[in-house]
């Protein structure tokens, strides 16, 4: 999984000169530490392959674990309602939001506001509902600095 992921974000960079596969794999690792299950971790090494054009459905559906592909495929839905989101989708997205908000210092300063607020508003709230406690703490800390 972790050579298709490096394949598939391939020349791809984060806003920091990054590869983009860093993020993926921390995302992984926070779904990880999250508690989620193997499906999901894999998801989350895919989690924005399909959103920035470098994984074709072929491809995934051939090498995935039938339940990661259905998470990744579900992770594919423009501007979804997370709270109606599967729980794995909501983990992605969370893991997701949490490395972003880690690494939110490389973004212009509207975004970390629009961003932080995101962050309070919408993955805060399901956070707790997940009963995440930590991930709530943390993602508190990182978004009230941008926050007006």
């Amino acid at each position: 999984m972790y050579q298709f992921s490096c394949r598939a974000y391939a020349g791809k960079k984060r806003y920091s000169g990054e590869e983009y596969v860093t993020h993926a794999l921390n995302v992984s690792i926070i779904l990880s530490e999250m508690g989620a299950d193997a499906n999901v971790v894999l998801a989350g090494m895919l989690c924005d392959a399909h959103a920035k054009g470098c994984m074709k459905a072929e491809e995934a559906k051939k090498l995935l674990p039938a339940e990661t592909f259905r998470i990744v495929s579900d992770l594919t839905v423009e501007k979804m309602d997370l709270s109606n989101s599967p729980e794995e989708v909501v983990q992605v997205k969370l893991a997701e939001r949490l490395h972003n908000m880690r690494t939110i210092d490389y973004i212009d300063e509207a975004r970390k506001r629009e961003k932080a607020e995101e962050t309070v508003e919408i993955f805060m709230p399901l956070a707790r509902k997940m009963n995440h406690v930590k991930l709530v703490d943390e993602l508190h800390a990182l978004a009230v600095r941008w926050c007006r």
